[in-house]
């Protein structure tokens, strides 16, 4: 713990900031003592939610039912999974925080234009604008090429459920969350609007990657369903660089990247990343998927590298 306690300091003092002040801010805000009952609240709410998205998955199956105790199912709650529900309020937290810390130390940015108003307008302020930059975000780590193998592990799951949501690379969250994040620098509004956004995405994030047979009819014109995700995730490649949208379907339509097809449920996963996934229900197993996945984006990365060179000496 000491060890963490200094590596924290050092990279709080990189960036400049000071930790004492930060989490003296945080609890100023009423961050801190209301992480406890939000801890509670999203705990329940997770034991009760993510096991209904299986339930979903034995009764309306998108592609034939899977065994409950596989490898990949297994993977990815032993290494995402055990901890989903007890940090579900992580997010919203996390908003909160950054909201305050701008406030703050960037109070320029910040036009407030959230602030002061009703609680029902804040919440639909920030999830708009964040979900905006979710479809920002995730588009960028489809289409630029290095980012997109750090996206691929997410993308590699064969058999989809609702702990996929959880399965991405490490080094792929921290940019992800800051792009997503800094619209918070210019609207502003209160912890409560942050931290109700930041349930609904995550819960939403369960339910869209579970393997269930629903496209929610009329209602999913506007907002994404595990049939307009699944064609997201689909491996074959007409479907390929569509439906980047995570809780609206209205980035994607204005954009041009929405798929028409509302009734196709393929199988997923991404080319050539076989050799990194789960196989068997064993510790050794386990554990040696959770390195190849990490290593995966290195690799694919050292590769395409080596291919620049060797071009460039063709040419040359």
């Amino acid at each position: 713990m000491e060890y963490f306690d200094r590596v924290v300091e050092f990279v709080f003092n990189l960036v400049g900031l000071d930790k004492h002040h930060l989490k003296a801010v945080i609890f100023d805000a009423g961050l801190g003592p209301a992480w406890i009952e939000i801890s509670r609240f999203v705990a329940a709410l997770g034991l009760v939610l993510v096991p209904l998205c299986f339930c979903l998955e034995h009764w309306l199956p998108a592609v034939p039912r899977q065994r409950i105790l596989n490898p990949h199912i297994v993977f990815d709650f032993v290494s995402r999974g055990i901890f989903a529900t007890a940090t579900l309020g992580v997010t919203g937290v996390a908003y909160a925080a950054m909201n305050v810390a701008f406030k703050t130390w960037f109070p320029e940015l910040n036009t407030g234009l959230l602030d002061g108003q009703p609680i029902a307008v804040q919440a639909l302020g920030a999830f708009l604008i964040t979900d905006f930059m979710f479809y920002v975000s995730h588009r960028i780590h489809h289409e630029v090429r290095w980012l997109w193998h750090f996206h691929a592990v997410h993308h590699s799951q064969r058999y989809l459920t609702p702990l996929t949501a959880k399965r991405a690379h490490p080094f792929e969250i921290f940019p992800k969350f800051v792009v997503r994040a800094w619209p918070i620098a210019f609207v502003g509004g209160d912890y409560p609007a942050w931290f109700l956004f930041g349930v609904v995405n995550n819960f939403w994030g369960f339910f869209i990657h579970s393997n269930v047979k629903i496209n929610l009819g009329w209602l999913g014109k506007f907002i994404v369903s595990p049939q307009f995700h699944r064609l997201h995730h689909s491996i074959e490649g007409e479907h390929f660089d569509h439906n980047y949208g995570e809780r609206l379907v209205l980035w994607d339509w204005l954009f041009g990247s929405r798929h028409p097809d509302v009734d196709a449920y393929p199988h997923t996963g991404v080319p050539g990343t076989e050799w990194t996934l789960e196989t068997q229900l064993s510790v050794k197993n386990l554990v040696l998927a959770t390195a190849k996945q990490f290593a995966y984006p290195f690799v694919m990365i050292a590769r395409s590298i080596r291919r620049f060179a060797r071009e460039q000496m063709i040419r040359a």
